[in-house]
């Protein structure tokens, strides 16, 4: 099983919001097996089965069930810490997406985010990496809604997204997403997306500051480095193959990734007791678990997020892994 560290300063905004619910902040700490009062934010970390039972109970304290959505928007500029900081103090918005894209893990491990240029638009795609489906929506909306709203702040109000695509079915509480995003909102679509005209990227952040950039910048770096220093061959194949998964990655294509050789892989994952093939059936396993329960994307489109070429390969594959098909597996939940 992949060990995740999440960090502690997440907590507090989830706690506080509880709180303003009435509801009891003790039971949080308490579901996630925590220490509460010697439990340290901004030092400490969680694993990901403690996060997702703490947000587990977050959730039934508040009775929201847009819950992601108001977390979202409890998150400001200083939440992420250096990060926020690094961001902040960029010359511009393409500059400080690029930033986010690179250094999102240190304080975001269980989300990834890549931007690319297509037609008149800037689109940032966010993956949420856990293997709770649940989880995985409550990121996704949090961070749609933090990132909106902090653009926002740093542009004075000049950057919205065009466009927001889910890869998600359509909510019962639909109302709030639209107030926070407005009414251009795609569901069951195949990735999670927010679409930015080209002609803002290059506006220039309210807070810009190139001394802070610098310094901030160098200290995320060796934050990053040190990161990959401390992660199992294991946990780094895992988030390699998850962000690359479309693509079918090969075990050649992910050593590569990782700057070492193939056969250097095959041993360190062997000294780890599992291998490329385990660990690529199960992700795959897990993901489409989730786009069959969580999304009405088609069993076709599924297969293709997953890497297969022949939609007859996922559906011997999925068999093989839960003794049903997937179209008998969604009718099933």
């Amino acid at each position: 099983m992949q060990k995740i560290d999440i960090p502690g300063f997440i907590l507090p905004h989830v706690e506080r919001f509880v709180l303003d619910h009435k509801g009891n902040n003790q039971a949080l700490f308490t579901a996630a097996g925590i220490d509460k009062k010697s439990f340290n934010a901004q030092q400490d970390t969680l694993s990901e089965d403690q996060f997702y039972a703490f947000i587990n109970e977050a959730v039934k304290q508040s009775a929201e069930p847009a819950f992601g959505i108001e977390i979202g928007r409890r998150f400001g500029l200083g939440s992420l810490g250096l990060v926020s900081r690094a961001i902040m103090s960029c010359v511009d918005v393409s500059a400080a997406i690029q930033l986010a894209e690179r250094y999102s893990s240190l304080v975001m491990p269980l989300v990834r985010l890549t931007s690319q240029e297509r037609d008149k638009h800037l689109v940032l795609e966010i993956n949420a990496l856990s293997r709770y489906p649940d989880l995985n929506r409550i990121i996704l909306e949090a961070m749609f809604i933090g990132i909106l709203r902090n653009i926002k702040v740093l542009t004075g109000g000049v950057v919205i997204a065009d466009k927001y695509t889910f890869s998600f079915s359509e909510p019962t509480y639909l109302e709030p997403l639209q107030i926070q995003l407005a009414n251009n909102i795609e569901f069951n679509s195949e990735r999670n997306l927010l679409f930015f005209k080209l002609e803002h990227m290059k506006l220039e952040l309210l807070t810009a500051n190139s001394i802070d950039a610098e310094t901030t910048i160098e200290a995320c770096e060796v934050e990053l480095i040190r990161a990959k220093e401390i992660l199992t061959s294991t946990n780094r194949v895992i988030d390699l193959i998850r962000f690359y998964l479309d693509t079918n990655p090969s075990s050649k294509e992910i050593a590569r990734g990782m700057n070492i050789t193939e056969r250097t892989l095959r041993r360190k994952l062997a000294e780890e007791g599992t291998s490329y093939r385990v660990l690529l059936q199960k992700i795959r396993e897990e993901t489409a678990r989730y786009y069959l329960d969580q999304t009405q994307l088609q069993v076709a489109q599924i297969a293709l997020k997953l890497g297969y070429g022949e939609t007859s390969n996922f559906r011997a594959a999925f068999k093989s892994w839960t003794g049903k098909p997937p179209r008998e597996w969604r009718k099933s939940i």
